[in-house]
């Protein structure tokens, strides 16, 4: 009896779906001799996140030596996934390389991912270490182009990162109001986000904070819509479709034959 209860929850758990996103999204950049040409699929509900990505690294070997040149692969390419989950309150992270067959579990460490979310408009003050949002890091401008059929406004986001000694990040973002689908799932990533930085270190210390960040990211969903697109000095990231679709829970697995490997830092 316990064999065939076992045997049920199992499968329930793997037919088990969730109404959710699917966004996929392109990304182009050149720096120094690499450019890299990437697609992604991102597959969002309420509780979980995954993104599987295949990228090609080609490498500009035409200033090289020659015999540096045979030592150098001309290509490189990549398929990675990495999901981000909530489970029994706790945020769970996984980074996982296809073609070794291997996955790294970041979830005893979940600021690795989650302060980059958050660092875009935090911003902490070295002497003190108090922190505040940096609302001056989202500007506005007045202009608009189309983007895969859609209006879309540009908006500057620029910031020096929570932390000194990060370097000044800045890149035009274009947000649109019309795509409705892209619009809540941009809603329900945030609202991931915001859960999964809540049970950090940082989160639970500035409680207060990550509520106004809430408040603050809601609010330029309202006002300005979703990213359709980002540009900065390396390349771009543009979003090509997102559909509204119910997710099987299974989809946020690390796969059972994959081996665990320990981060390489």
């Amino acid at each position: 009896m316990k064999r065939v209860l076992s045997l049920v929850f199992l499968l329930w758990g793997f037919l088990w779906a969730e109404q959710g996103y699917i966004i996929v999204q392109e990304t182009k950049g050149k720096e120094a001799h690499i450019s890299m040409e990437s697609k992604s699929v991102v597959y969002l509900t309420k509780s979980a996140m995954r993104i599987d990505t295949e990228s090609v690294m080609k490498m500009d070997t035409g200033n090289i030596p020659e015999e540096m040149k045979k030592q150098m692969p001309r290509e490189i390419k990549r398929k990675t996934s990495t999901i981000q989950r909530i489970s029994k309150g706790k945020v769970e992270i996984y980074s996982i390389d296809h073609q070794k067959g291997t996955y790294i579990d970041f979830s005893s460490t979940p600021e690795f991912i989650i302060i980059g979310f958050m660092s875009a408009f935090i911003k902490c003050d070295r002497q003190t270490g108090e922190c505040h949002i940096n609302k001056n890091a989202f500007k506005p401008t007045n202009e608009f182009k189309n983007i895969n059929g859609y209006k879309a406004r540009k908006i500057i986001i620029k910031t020096q990162g929570m932390h000194p000694g990060m370097d000044n990040i800045e890149m035009a973002t274009w947000f649109t109001k019309d795509n409705k689908n892209l619009v809540n799932a941009e809603r329900l990533r945030t609202d991931l986000m915001i859960k999964s930085a809540e049970s950090t270190e940082f989160g639970k210390n500035n409680s207060k904070l990550i509520k106004e960040l809430k408040v603050f990211l809601n609010n330029n969903i309202k006002k300005y819509g979703a990213p359709i697109k980002w540009e900065m000095p390396s390349g771009e990231v543009t979003i090509i479709s997102v559909k509204s679709e119910d997710i099987k829970s299974s989809v946020f697995e690390v796969p059972k034959n994959y081996k665990k490997v320990l981060p390489p830092f």
